[in-house]
């Protein structure tokens, strides 16, 4: 064989190799994207710049009743392994869970309508993507931003407002493609219910000039609500679905037994009642009519470990029919399916003071459990192989699937 067939030969053979490993990469990271599919379908008058200085797994039992937070009630229903039939929903964690990866699914929210799950940023390649019901992914657009480090999204809409490292925020309408600067100021953006409208804080360098604010979402007739002065890192934006409510304050008089009071701020100054609640680390999750709220706190009757409530969500009765889930996770963990049942990740161990440390304890493996309030029944529906920590849980607009992103990958 001369040594010009010997070139070629190798020759030849490099391309080929080439290719098939370019087509191997491409396979790779092309079906990464998106989720894991399952394996089977399933049937699944005080204001904020005046405001006082505030002071310093297995079986669980279901939520306790007491309108004072304690009492007792009857161990939750038991759980069977593999596959679980859940009453009216019908949503298993096992066939019914769609797994999201952390490194190519972030800042993930339901989508609305019934005909997508959910929306989510990939970060590799700058991109939003829509989950449909078949678990594939499909495109909201060409248009790239890399680095993207929070999104807000709408909750009826697919308007977005990203945040980016270098403090530059932006507006942008995927339906409209419309994308507007926001000032670098501004900060903790959320959307009112019907997307017209959103609230932030506006931190300026001096304390006289932080506000918290009210605008159209792409920053247009920005108005101030209230005065932040020296509590804006004690205020946090939060537009209830009923509008009453667009942000709390933990800036109460001091409580004792390590109670801290809420303060909650209206769009107009008006003169809500405040939430007293039973530990320190106050984190809200409003149901969607916003009819009740379940929120999180930590506290040494909890070994300062986070303590799910839940309580009535409307500022005229804000406090009323308060209730302790015997659930110890951070609300931001849990989804509400409706008004009366929400679905939470619970770490399956929590050390002593965990609620005071959270960075520390992100990466515990969760098991689900799902809340019926008005049984008051705490029931497990995860099984032994859900060894995931969870984050991002939403739930398909078609009630059939829950959806999480795996903190760990």
């Amino acid at each position: 064989m001369s040594e010009r067939t010997k070139k070629i030969i190798f020759l030849v053979f490099f391309i080929s190799f080439t290719l098939g490993m370019a087509y191997f990469l491409y396979y790779m990271f092309t079906h990464r994207i998106g989720s894991t599919p399952a394996e089977s379908p399933v049937s699944t008058e005080t204001t904020l710049g005046g405001l006082p200085k505030s002071g310093a797994g297995g079986k669980r039992p279901p939520t306790i009743p007491s309108t004072q937070g304690s009492g007792t009630l009857p161990e939750g229903q038991g759980v069977s392994e593999g596959e679980i039939a859940i009453p009216e929903t019908q949503i298993s964690v096992e066939t019914g869970t769609t797994l999201l990866r952390d490194a190519v699914t972030q800042h993930v929210s339901i989508a609305p309508g019934n005909d997508q799950a959910a929306r989510f940023y990939n970060p590799d390649d700058g991109r939003f993507y829509k989950i449909n019901a078949d678990g594939s992914t499909t495109p909201m657009g060409q248009k790239q931003f890399f680095n993207v480090q929070n999104v807000e999204w709408g909750k009826r809409t697919d308007q977005t407002i990203m945040q980016f490292p270098d403090g530059k925020n932006i507006y942008y309408d995927f339906t409209e493609k419309k994308q507007v600067p926001l000032p670098s100021h501004w900060q903790d953006f959320k959307f009112s219910d019907d997307d017209t409208h959103m609230v932030a804080k506006s931190v300026g360098a001096d304390p006289e000039n932080r506000f918290l604010i009210v605008s159209k979402p792409d920053g247009s007739e920005a108005k101030a609500v209230e005065s932040l002065g020296e509590n804006q890192d004690k205020v946090e934006s939060a537009w209830a679905p009923t509008g009453q409510i667009i942000a709390y304050a933990k800036t109460g008089e001091p409580q004792s037994g390590g109670r801290q009071e809420i303060y909650l701020v209206g769009q107009n100054k008006e003169n809500y009642r405040s939430l007293t609640v039973e530990g320190q680390g106050f984190l809200p999750n409003w149901s969607p009519t916003g009819k009740y709220v379940t929120f999180s706190v930590y506290a040494d009757s909890s070994q300062n470990k986070p303590s799910l409530w839940v309580t009535s969500g409307e500022a005229g009765t804000i406090g009323q029919q308060r209730r302790k889930i015997n659930l110890n996770t951070w609300a931001d963990k849990c989804a509400w399916d409706s008004d009366t049942i929400l679905y939470c990740g619970v770490p399956k161990d929590l050390p002593e003071f965990a609620g005071m440390d959270r960075d520390s304890y992100r990466t515990v493996p969760d098991e689900v459990y799902r809340v019926d309030l008005r049984s008051n029944i705490s029931t497990k529906i995860s099984t032994d192989k859900q060894v995931r920590p969870m984050q991002n849980i939403v739930i398909s607009g078609d009630k059939t699937k829950l959806l999480f992103t795996d903190v760990a990958n």
